[in-house]
């Protein structure tokens, strides 16, 4: 009898160690960062779904599902199995056909309009006992944005004066400094130039800067810079931006150590006038262009899922002159599987003896040039690395379309 206990003893705990053997090497063959980013997808492409559910695609122990034909639109119930029993992971995710969008690479010029007046700096004020504060040393930064003062809300310099006319001599000042609000005392000084309450602050009513237009929808929605516009180093909610031509001036190359940039400026030519700015996100700058004119201009190329992008031959459309954006050949390092929206998904190099006789590589003023992959666009440049030019960061389209709500409908 206790021989018969010896051997089943064995077998049990032989086939305990086989199985978890099993299960080990499942687990190293498995691509579990693939199935998060897919897991975690908002939106799939209908080629997604089929490759997904290829046999294989996640490791040779796992296999995916779902609940409908390639084809068919709306949501399905995307399934994830190990050895077809056991379950990783199940999900309802939207399908998506791709998109025909207009390709950009041209310069722009966007400004945006955040809730108040920027402080651009910080001074005092000329009395007739001198210079005088009005804030506290140091209370008071550049960058802040002012939205109220004694109370009243403020979109101008003239609202300002308009309620210092009648104001305390403490009022209370309520600015935003990042994402927080604070409320500072001020003491507001009569200026012997003008004989009127001043603040002793420098202000102007919006930011921006160029970039390069990413793409254009059928309905004219577009998508820029794949990062956002910062002032001061924070990202202001807006309350209404604007897009325009720019008038490229100059390049400044880059070299070994020295970030370069493309030089350019608002146009104000007939024409000029783009659109409306009514987002600026983390991931990218959205709107609509109004001018039917100049959409007339771009070509156009389907769209590809960021889990089609792969390490290989690509080029990106941008404009490093006075003429029409050009194709330049690159390099596609590395795709990384993310799980959710950021702006260094890809990593690219130059190859392009053209563009790194003019640039140097990567500049100031690219971020937002499309990334073609097999004649469809993948992603956006949005960041250069710092010891070698050649080298940089992109975004995928995917995540900027998202954010702008066009693979939704």
């Amino acid at each position: 009898m206790k021989a018969v206990y010896q051997v089943l003893k064995g077998i049990i705990v032989g086939s305990i160690m086989s199985l978890a053997l099993i299960f080990f090497v499942a687990a190293l063959t498995t691509d579990f960062a693939l199935i998060r980013a897919v897991m975690n997808a908002e939106i799939l492409y209908e080629s997604d779904l089929k490759e997904i559910s290829k046999r294989g695609y996640f490791g040779k122990y796992v296999s995916a599902s779902a609940n409908r034909e390639v084809g068919e639109s709306g949501q399905t119930k995307l399934s994830v199995r190990l050895f077809d029993i056991f379950r990783i992971r199940n999900k309802d995710i939207n399908i998506s056909k791709p998109k025909n969008v207009s390709l950009g690479g041209e310069i722009v010029a966007m400004f945006l309009k955040p809730e108040g007046l920027i402080v651009d700096k910080v001074g005092t004020v000329k009395t007739k006992d001198g210079e005088k504060e009005v804030f506290e040393t140091g209370k008071l930064k550049e960058g802040d944005i002012i939205i109220e003062v004694a109370g009243k809300k403020v979109q101008s310099v003239a609202d300002i004066q308009k309620v210092l006319l009648k104001a305390e001599p403490e009022i209370d000042v309520k600015i935003l400094r990042g994402i927080n609000e604070l409320t500072l005392k001020a003491s507001p000084q009569i200026s012997v130039s003008c004989n009127q309450k001043r603040l002793g602050v420098f202000l102007r009513d919006d930011f921006g800067g160029i970039g390069t237009l990413t793409y254009i929808d059928g309905n004219g929605r577009f998508g820029a810079l794949g990062h956002s516009i910062s002032v001061y180093g924070h990202n202001p909610d807006i309350e209404s931006g604007r897009i325009s031509r720019a008038r490229f001036l100059s390049v400044e190359k880059a070299e070994k150590g020295k970030t370069g940039s493309i030089r350019a400026a608002e146009s104000f030519e007939k024409g000029a006038g783009l659109g409306e700015i009514s987002k600026n996100s983390k991931i990218g700058v959205f709107g609509t262009i109004k001018n039917k004119e100049y959409l007339k201009s771009f070509a156009s190329a389907e769209t590809a899922s960021r889990f089609s992008v792969k390490p290989g031959a690509a080029k990106i459309l941008t404009q490093v002159g006075e003429g029409e954006p050009e194709f330049y050949d690159v390099k596609i390092l590395k795709a990384s599987k993310q799980h959710k929206s950021q702006s260094r998904g890809i990593v690219l190099k130059v190859t392009d003896k053209r563009l790194i006789e003019k640039t140097g590589g990567i500049v100031q003023g690219m971020s937002g040039s499309p990334i073609v992959q097999n004649g469809k666009i993948v992603g956006a440049v949005t960041h250069v690395f710092l010891n070698d030019a050649t080298k940089g960061y992109g975004i995928y389209l995917d995540f900027m379309m998202q954010e702008n709500n066009i693979l939704q409908n």
